[in-house]
């Protein structure tokens, strides 16, 4: 099971592509696997037979567990299948040996009886000489005669350390951590009844409930917003007119330009200016300018959320910047986005303004220094030069000349000039960034919004 996102920690498989017995090429696709993020295409790096599939559709295992066994011959499918069926038979059964380890207390004959089969089993493994491909590069690398070597995988298969053993070398730091992963894993089973111990102490759940476990993007999404709880943030909240960004967006609407990419294009030209806001803390000692402008959009999906990630979102001019946008979303809806396409963000914007929110606050994602949200744009009357006014803000009077009128007043038919506002607010890590820094940034992202013509530049 590969690691197809740096948060992943499982992957379940949704379709294996190729059966049992099919020959494989090198880079050729394989099998379907369900990250925490997207469904990927996973490839094979080795020419052969695909003899065993150990993981089947809709199960899922953990990042570096076998999920299918590559055969380099026809004679190794027989081994292949008995060490698949070894592989399937020791994980069903890995969960009852807690239960049984009392009755082995109290009859020590039996267990010192368990181990006796398993000497047989290695001694009666293939009779001809067989070894893992790698190790049969290894020996011909440092001249060892693999005929003399006696292996020590299943079934006595030559492992590369085998090879290195005969060769008088130390084991190399690649063959140690796939060592100390296959150690892991059996060992994975002994957590389980200290997790299952767990829900014990929580409520009793409601009669006519039903529990539904988090898929896998649910669970990153979740460890994630965890996560976040050990950042200090602050907010930051400030208004900004958008009749002008609205008239542009009319014209260039029928062009296939979304309010989104006009407001990313926006926000990627003020973190030019303000690079602290691009920047990012993730060991709290130092912190990263970030010399590319990525904005991460977060886009609802069924069962989750994801950010797929404009990148260099300055330099890219409107009309591609929203090709490239439709394209992530088309890609994000189907789970078939590529890792550097949703974790490569160094600003994230959630918009919630299609709904009708007129303003929310978001939770900084890991790993960045800032998000922006955007709610609607509401039309809102405000008061001008010329002494045109409204309610701006229904907490405040009006002051008219030398005259202030409380809200109730503002029935009277005074001139009216009404304009469109959208409330931006700001979530920050404020280990790196601070109040001013937030305020600069957003008075040039209002300035930009204001006056859109460098939008389409």
């Amino acid at each position: 099971m590969p690691a197809l996102s740096s948060t992943m920690i499982e992957g379940k498989i949704v379709s294996w592509v190729k059966s049992e017995g099919d020959v494989l090429s090198k880079g050729e696709s394989v099998v379907v696997v369900e990250s925490d993020k997207a469904d990927m295409d996973v490839e094979t790096f080795y020419d052969g037979i695909l003899a065993a599939i150990v993981v089947g559709e809709g199960e899922t295992a953990p990042v570096g567990a076998a999920i299918g066994i590559l055969a380099e011959t026809e004679d190794e499918i027989a081994e292949a299948k008995a060490k698949a069926a070894s592989k399937s038979g020791a994980s069903t059964p890995s969960a009852p040996p807690p239960a049984p380890a009392p009755a082995a207390a109290a009859t020590p004959a039996p267990p010192k009886s368990t181990p006796a089969p398993a000497a047989p089993t290695v001694a009666e493994g293939p009779r001809k000489t067989v070894a893992t491909p790698y190790a049969k590069k290894l020996a011909k690398q440092h001249k060892v005669d693999i005929e003399s070597v006696v292996g020590t995988g299943p079934y006595g298969r030559i492992t590369p350390e085998d090879i290195e053993a005969a060769a008088g070398l130390s084991p190399s730091k690649k063959n140690v951590g796939l060592a100390v992963v296959v150690e892991t894993k059996p060992a994975a089973p002994a957590k389980a009844p200290a997790a299952s111990a767990a829900p014990s102490s929580l409520p009793p759940p409601v009669p006519g409930s039903t529990v539904v476990p988090f898929t896998a993007m649910q669970a990153a999404v979740s460890k994630n917003m965890v996560e976040s709880l050990s950042v200090p943030t602050f907010r930051v909240g400030y208004p900004v007119t958008t009749d002008a960004l609205d008239a542009l967006y009319e014209k260039v609407k029928p062009k296939g330009v979304t309010m989104t990419a006009l407001l990313a294009k926006a926000a990627a030209m003020a973190l030019a200016q303000h690079p602290v806001v691009n920047s990012s803390c993730k060991d709290g000692k130092s912190f990263t300018y970030n010399s590319n402008i990525n904005i991460a959009v977060a886009v609802a999906i069924n069962g989750g959320l994801i950010t797929p990630v404009l990148q260099d979102a300055d330099k890219l001019d409107l009309y591609l910047l929203s090709q490239k946008w439709k394209e992530l979303v088309e890609k994000a809806r189907a789970k078939q986005l590529q890792p550097q396409e949703y974790n490569s963000g160094t600003f994230t914007l959630s918009n919630l303004g299609m709904f009708g929110v007129d303003r929310f606050d978001a939770i900084l994602p890991p790993g960045q220094g800032a998000i922006m949200a955007v709610g609607a744009s509401k039309p809102t009357v405000v008061a001008d030069a010329d002494g045109f006014f409204s309610v701006k803000n229904k907490m405040l009077g009006i002051a008219f000349g030398r005259k202030r009128f409380p809200p109730t007043m503002a029935s009277f038919r005074y001139p009216v000039h009404i304009t469109y506002l959208i409330m931006v607010n700001v979530t920050a890590d404020h280990r790196i960034i601070y109040g001013a820094d937030l305020a600069a940034f957003l008075q040039t992202f209002s300035k930009i919004v204001e006056n859109p013509e460098s939008l389409t530049l």
